[in-house]
């Protein structure tokens, strides 16, 4: 019997996902979305909206994020038109620290979805890292021309896969939440006449 939240032993994960269609079933949809999880909580929780149709990988990441180092509330859409009816829904102060977004989706793929994004005003400021089973050239240049912050190819293990997860969280953790450093203004260079 499978343990829940694991992966078949052997799972090819590089292949699970393009776009299948399949949407996340409730039961988990509810479970994750805006759910703080553990980690650390001496600070806000990393907010992370999670656009990916595979309930399998939709599960395996939340249990990630609550085994993670760091504090994520994570939510879930299923393809672009949900991620931008959530994104809608939400004001300012509750707008995602981070979008994960698989390129394969049904409805509007993540290449619609990143495009969007960034000709909206109020969300285009989002970084969008691109998580994809994906590693042709032409999928990471477009999806870094449509306005992605980063692309990650999908590791093919189990363990590959749950090390990259926790990295990036732990990584936009970092660098999503941490104050920014006031930059000293440089004294004005006398201008030769």
């Amino acid at each position: 019997m499978q343990e829940r939240g694991r992966a078949p032993r052997g799972a090819d994960l590089g292949r699970i996902g393009r776009g299948t269609g399949r949407p996340i079933p409730l039961h988990l949809a509810s479970r994750f979305g805006g759910e703080a999880v553990s980690g650390d909580t001496s600070r806000d929780p990393l907010a992370v909206l999670l656009v990916e149709d595979h309930p399998a990988e939709v599960e395996l990441i939340g249990d990630i994020a609550r085994r993670c180092a760091v504090s994520v509330r994570l939510q879930v859409a299923s393809d672009g038109e949900e991620a931008l009816a959530q994104l809608a829904d939400i004001g300012d102060s509750d707008a995602p620290d981070l979008v994960v977004l698989d390129l394969n989706l049904p409805r509007m793929d993540g290449r619609e979805l990143l495009e969007r994004l960034q000709a909206d005003r109020a969300l285009r400021s989002i970084p969008v890292v691109v998580f994809s089973s994906s590693s042709a050239a032409d999928d990471v240049q477009s999806a870094y021309g449509a306005g992605a912050s980063f692309y990650l190819v999908k590791p093919r293990t189990l363990a590959d896969f749950t090390a990259e997860v926790e990295r990036l969280f732990e990584f936009w953790s970092g660098a999503v939440l941490s104050p920014r450093p006031e930059l000293p203004i440089a004294p004005r260079r006398p201008t030769l006449r």
